[in-house]
């Protein structure tokens, strides 16, 4: 493995990295103690660490030789996974501790621990260290910061759009399937057009009724012979069948009345009523 793959620079900004996302939790804000925030930093800090691994293990192989003094990093590594993961399921104890800035410090102290481990290393390795300065620190929180917030903004805009499409599907869907003058007109004329056929129903009855109760009363004169008394019977059975299915019309005209007297009513409500308050009441 080449020195070109044991970059120091790639060192450095990963643990300029980690650092900047422990000092935000070390600021006790109570948005960044949040559960969607612990859990995105403790992402961000496993993802680093894994790098992290990486970057020392090359940095150690691009050393020819023998270390004089044999540094271990694996226990401190450990250590900050073991919090990395706690982040990434956050309960109450982690909650309180990050409220009162100690998770922050904690996680501060190990990645300084961190820190001058690998400066040993480069020390021994090329005569360098790793060094960040307060300047760096504090720009890195607040770009953290910027972009914690740019992606609240971004959540929020997309929550906002999904509201918008809604409430444009649902003045749609209200819109469509209100009713409009045009429909209860169509619906008054479907109604008329069955009373006049009913009508017409009623009339024929009523003919066939007049009919029989005519040839009742021609029988009844005089004296009717037995098979005359059986036909008037027949009639008078005929007449009652009559009678009953002109009650059935009857209150079939009945219904569609009711229907076209509510429908008229509903054609004097659009007319006063404006149409955001008639998408309301549905």
């Amino acid at each position: 493995m080449g020195r070109e793959d044991s970059d120091p620079q790639n060192v450095i900004r990963t643990l300029r990295e980690m650092r900047n996302n422990a000092l935000m939790l070390s600021l006790a804000n109570a948005y960044f103690c949040e559960e969607p925030f612990l859990k995105k930093i403790g992402r961000a800090i496993d993802s680093n660490v894994e790098k992290l691994k990486g970057d020392i293990y090359s940095l150690k192989k691009s050393f020819p030789g023998k270390f004089v003094d044999e540094i271990d990093t694996d226990e401190i590594i450990k250590e900050i996974h073991r919090t990395a993961q706690s982040l990434q399921n956050p309960d109450q104890d982690i909650n309180e501790r990050c409220t009162v800035g100690s998770l922050g410090r904690e996680l501060e102290d190990h990645i300084k621990s961190l820190s001058n481990a690998v400066n040993a290393i480069r020390i021994q390795v090329e005569g360098g260290g790793v060094t960040y300065t307060k300047k760096d620190s504090v720009l890195g929180i607040f770009v953290n910061i910027k972009d914690s917030l740019g992606a609240s903004f971004f959540l929020g805009l997309k929550i906002l759009l999904c509201l918008l499409v809604v409430s444009f599907l649902s003045f749609l869907y209200l819109f469509v399937t209100m009713e409009t003058e045009e429909d209860l007109l169509r619906e008054i004329g479907k109604s008329e057009a069955v009373i006049r056929s009913q009508q017409e129903i009623i009339s024929q009855l009523d003919l066939k009724n007049k009919e029989f109760s005519q040839r009742i009363k021609s029988l009844e004169k005089g004296d009717p012979s037995r098979q005359e008394r059986i036909e008037i019977m027949d009639l008078e059975l005929q007449i009652q069948k009559i009678l009953d299915e002109r009650l059935k019309v009857q209150a079939e005209i009945e219904i569609h009345d009711k229907k076209i007297l509510e429908s008229r009513g509903k054609i004097e409500k659009i007319k006063k009523t404006p149409l955001f308050k008639r998408l309301l009441r549905q």
